[in-house]
């Protein structure tokens, strides 16, 4: 039977081929591995058709279940109609039927949107009996016309196993091979528009499919039509069909970098972008890339399923510049698919500028300056600093929403990492424009206190005074006058001293709706360069050590500087004392300033605290002085010792040791080599609480890195033994197993092994023998591997009532600094006439064989008698 392109207004009639302009080719259909979007989607059983049963539910049509479909339309010529049948594959489907000779029914569903190339189109469907020739079945697409694009079917006497029938653009009565009749079965059948033009149709139950063309005309509807010849059918010939789907493959992802819309790239930087495919495999032989507009050689790699593409600029883009990056991929089915992109690179000097404005809100922090990008910023503003920077920004909520459980916070932030350090606008438990700073700083309004109000624009000026190994000092001031100099404002700044090391700045809004907006932010190194009025007097900063500097190395040089004022200064107008007496500091005379700087002959004793004062003259005949103290670090080498009693309860930490102190430093980051020798003593005077589930009792020395806790040894918190708690290695008891007593004193003795990029090896004595070396204990140690990099040592003891007291702390580089012998070296060991003898310390074992299992002898007399009946045997001396 000859079929051809038919227009469903005349089903018997050949039909024109109605020119379309083809729809703009999208997603590719996606194999079973990538996925899927689901565009459109209905089934017989949706709540629509409810009711809807034979002979003619249907009738007259304009039904609309599921989504993505207009609503349907019945067309029926002779004797005929449509209905719900009560089965099918979602539990129902829909039915045609005739029942006269020359007679039709006609379904046809229009999609939302004309099915666009990279989508598809399922249907389930079912053949019932067909007994004429003269009888068929058939699965139409259709441009909105009712021109049929594309056609499927089956006719009457057919075997089982026959082959349907197909029509295209090019072909009018084509075999769909291996596309079986499947009497009375529910197959499904997808038709795949891989170009605007170009199609697949695939059988899914046989796995059959072939390709073709339609013509240039848009897929916009799809029809389902019965058809009698000249022949009346018997009963049980219905065309049953169900879920009906058009589906599109997902289009590929890009992760790229510089992120979009950053500020703070870096100028030297790799632009790259990752791309995971989607619905359909990559072609990574198409993939290019540009920036700003310019094709570049970019470096391609990976697979179909995940493309990188990175270039890096040569010679490096220009610091606070904006650039735009664009790179295109094509996937297997020659679709094409592009990302843009927009970022500035950061700043490599000061001052900067970033007018804004930028709205911040949701708590989705925007970073605005990084080291990474930023070469002002870089390592300048650790804890080995002495510089000064000023900060400025404006900036205003439209709304507060504080409610008596959430408060909006936002504000200017200095991060560390991920470390909050310093935020200036609004904190979150405060009403006025306030800071919140960490460090124990609570939370503070800035000068004069000023009641947030929404729409209601201030300016903010920060100067951070850093001190090397100390506490910076900052300075806030709330909407200043600049056309007065920093020393001459009309308010009194806040002042804060707080560890404000940094490597990142964010500007940032959070919780409810309140939306912040900010603009004009300034980074500078001077007064002047945040707009301040450039003062006249000379100005002190970069004090070395720091003010109110607590551990200074003994050794430390006491360097100021000092930037030059509206008259001047010259070398022969300074004078620096020390202690009350003058010293003869050495100067560095520079543009704009000159440093001052003293090297003390010897180093200060330990714990010692010492008065600086400088004096300047500028050629005006006017004096400018500056003071401060310091005092020396107590602890700066190994051994170092506490004798204690301390008593630390509720909670409450007892720090005894920092980064700042010189043998801590930075000697125990991940790179350390060191070996360090840890001992203490501890009782419980209260021990309470015994397990978690009641809020557990815990104790002991506790290594820290900031606010990271490693290992403590003494109670871990599960535990009612002498135990450790050493994080990623759990919380073990120490050896022999010993239960906590109140009031019953212990002595720990801990060694901690480092290796580059390892974990540390920590082994643990429970009260040792100090007569003899660690080697040779009479209890085996516990030892555990773990991250113990640690710049803080503290005290601790906790929860409830639990209270314990710790003396004799002593912290060195070798066993003997904490009271175990001298090692007396090796010994030897030696049989003569029947004797067995040996020289030096050490244990005896023996063994049954030279491998072992060696084990201590019961009798250490020396020298002692060796039978010569007894089996042999293997012995050594275990220092």
């Amino acid at each position: 039977m000859k079929k051809n392109n038919r227009n469903r207004a005349g089903v018997f009639l050949r039909g024109c081929r109605a020119t379309v302009l083809a729809a703009t080719a999208i997603l590719l259909v996606a194999p079973a591995a990538y996925s899927q979007t689901t565009n459109a989607f209905d089934q017989a059983s949706d709540p629509v058709y409810a009711g809807l049963a034979a002979p003619n539910g249907l009738f007259p049509g304009g039904q609309n279940g599921g989504t993505g479909f207009g609503p349907w339309t019945f067309t029926e010529s002779g004797t005929g109609g449509a209905f719900i049948q009560t089965f099918g594959p979602s539990g129902d489907s829909f039915d045609l039927w005739n029942t006269s000779a020359n007679s039709a029914t006609v379904a046809a569903r229009p999609f939302t949107t004309p099915l666009a190339a990279g989508q598809s189109f399922t249907v389930l469907q079912r053949f019932n009996s067909l007994d004429s020739a003269a009888n068929t079945n058939q699965l139409a697409l259709e441009d909105a016309s009712g021109n049929i694009l594309f056609s499927y079917w089956h006719f009457g006497n057919e075997a089982n196993a026959n082959n349907g029938g197909y029509s295209d653009a090019l072909t009018n009565s084509g075999v769909a091979t291996n596309f079986q009749y499947a009497y009375q079965a529910f197959e499904t059948f997808t038709f795949t528009l891989t170009t605007a033009t170009n199609y697949t149709f695939t059988d899914n139950s046989t796995g059959g499919s072939f390709t073709g063309i339609i013509s240039n005309a848009a897929i916009a509807q799809v029809a389902f039509i019965r058809i009698n010849g000249n022949h009346a059918p018997g009963n049980g010939q219905d065309y049953q069909f169900d879920r009906l789907k058009v589906t599109s493959s997902a289009p590929p992802t890009f992760s790229v970098t510089p992120a979009a819309g950053s500020l703070s790239a870096a100028a030297g930087g790799a632009i790259s972008a990752q791309i995971v495919s989607g619905g359909t495999p990559l072609n990574i032989n198409t993939v290019s890339l540009s920036v700003d507009g310019q094709a570049v050689a970019a470096t391609t790699g990976g697979s179909s399923s995940l493309v990188n593409v990175s270039y890096t600029p040569t010679p490096a883009l220009s610091s606070g510049s904006l650039h735009t990056a664009r790179v295109i991929v094509q996937d297997n089915n020659s679709i094409f698919y592009t990302n843009s992109w927009s970022f500035t690179t950061g700043f490599t000097s000061l001052p900067v500028v970033l007018p804004g404005p930028f709205t911040v809100s949701s708590n989705v922090d925007l970073t605005i300056f990084t080291a990474a990008g930023e070469g002002w910023l870089g390592a300048n503003y650790q804890s080995d600093s002495s510089k000064t920077l000023y900060a400025r920004f404006s900036m205003e909520y439209n709304s507060t929403n504080d409610t008596p459980s959430t408060y909006t916070f936002g504000g200017f932030e200095f991060f560390q990492g991920n470390a909050e350090k310093f935020l200036i606008g609004k904190s979150g438990g405060l009403v006025d424009w306030s800071v919140a700073a960490v460090n124990g700083f609570p939370d503070t309004d800035i000068p004069p206190s000023t009641l947030i109000v929404p729409n209601d624009w201030h300016t903010f000026v920060v100067r951070v005074d850093y001190s090397p190994g100390g506490n910076a000092t900052a300075q806030v001031w709330l909407d200043p006058d600049f056309t007065q100099t920093e020393a001459n404002q009309p308010n009194a700044p806040l002042v804060i001293s707080l560890n404000n090391t940094f490597d990142n700045i964010r500007i940032r809004s959070g919780f409810d709706d309140a939306i912040a907006t900010y603009s004009n932010i300034v980074i500078a190194a001077t007064s002047s360069g945040v707009g301040f009025v450039a003062p006249s007097a000379p100005q002190f900063q970069g004090y070395v050590p720091g003010i109110n500097a607590a551990s200074a190395a003994p050794g430390t040089p006491i360097t100021v500087d000092v930037l030059l004022g509206t008259y001047g200064i010259n070398t022969s107008a300074i004078t620096m004392t020390v202690d009350g007496n003058s010293v003869s500091p050495t100067f560095t005379v520079g543009a704009n300033d000159i440093s001052v700087k003293y090297q003390p002959p010897s180093a200060f004793a330990l714990g010692s605290t010492h008065n600086v004062e400088v004096t300047v003259t500028d050629s005006n005949n006017a004096s400018y002085s500056t003071a401060w103290s310091f005092t020396v670090d107590q602890y700066p080498t190994l051994p170092v010792s506490q004798a204690g009693p301390f008593d630390v309860s509720a909670g409450l930490d007892v720090t005894l040791w920092t980064g700042q102190n010189g043998w801590i430093g930075t000697n125990y980051g991940p790179n350390s080599t060191n070996t360090l020798y840890t001992r203490f003593s501890m009782v419980f005077y209260d021990f309470p609480q015994t397990v978690a589930a009641d809020g557990g009792s815990y104790g002991g020395l506790h290594f820290f890195q900031d606010n990271n806790e490693r290992l403590l040894v003494g109670d871990a918190w599960t535990s009612t033994n002498w135990s450790a708690d050493a994080k990623e290695a759990g919380e073990p008891d120490l050896l022999p197993v010993t239960p906590i007593v109140v009031n019953e004193w212990h002595t720990m003795v801990i060694r901690s092994v480092y290796t580059p990029n390892n974990p540390a090896v920590e082994t643990i004595w429970l009260d040792p023998d100090f007569t003899k070396g660690l080697n040779n204990q009479p209890q085996q140690p516990l030892t555990v591997s773990l991250n113990n990099t640690f710049n803080q040592v503290r005290l601790r003891c906790g929860n409830g009532s639990t209270f314990a007291e710790y003396t004799n702390i002593v912290i060195a580089a070798n066993s003997t600094d904490l009271g175990f012998p001298v090692s007396a070296g090796p010994g030897s060991l030696s049989i003569q006439s029947g004797q067995l003898s040996w020289t030096g310390g050490g244990t005896l074992q023996n063994a049954p064989a030279l491998t072992g299992p060696w084990s201590d002898v019961s009798n250490q007399s020396n020298p002692q008698a060796l039978s010569p009946t007894n089996a042999a045997g293997f012995f050594r001396l275990r220092q």
